[in-house]
């Protein structure tokens, strides 16, 4: 199930460097990681970090994540999961992103939350700043590369302090440093 779950969404994820498959494999290592290292369903953990970005279209950011657990079940459904195994991905896809959960509640399960720290592990890496500049580069509302600095920092920086567990900060330590190098670099080449 899990190999036929993973070809759908590679073929409608693409190579996108933003939110493409790329992404989401890296996302669906560091859950597989947190799983191991936590405990959890991993089957959900696994099926949930490959859909978690399967509602974005490029422009509804705010609201990919409820779009995505909508699209997650239908893509579930079809599959032939079990209902109750999809509502527990659908939670998890709902409730990945910290933006949202004004809206979605926070992370209540163990997957719920392991998928949510996935998710900001990669935004607190390199590869996450780098994701975020060239999103933020296509977003009118960003108006100069020193505004796109200071949203890349409060967004790295927001996704550390909304992982849930001791093991997942331990992984984040090991790549804020070289962040904080990295943007450092980054805004001594903007100024």
């Amino acid at each position: 199930m899990i190999e036929d779950l993973r070809k759908k969404v590679k073929a409608m994820m693409g190579n996108d460097p933003v939110f493409g498959y790329p992404h989401v494999e890296r996302v669906v290592q560091n859950a597989k990681l947190l799983a191991d290292m936590i405990g959890g369903n991993e089957f959900i953990v696994e099926c949930a970090a490959l859909l978690h970005d399967i509602g974005y279209d490029g422009k509804n950011m705010p609201t990919h994540a409820e779009e995505g657990a909508i699209k997650a079940g239908d893509i579930l459904r079809e599959l032939g999961f079990t209902a109750d195994v999809r509502e527990r991905i659908m939670k998890c896809v709902l409730r990945h992103d910290y933006t949202v959960w004004v809206r979605t509640g926070k992370p209540a399960t163990i997957e719920e939350k392991i998928i949510s720290d996935a998710e900001n592990l990669e935004r607190c890496s390199p590869q996450g700043i780098i994701k975020f500049v060239i999103y933020a580069s296509r977003t009118p509302s960003y108006k100069d590369a020193g505004d796109i600095l200071r949203a890349t920092s409060n967004y790295v920086f927001k996704a550390f302090n909304s992982l849930f567990f001791d093991e997942s900060r331990k992984l984040a330590l090991k790549n804020r440093e070289r962040c904080k190098e990295f943007l450092k670099e980054i805004a001594t080449n903007v100024s």
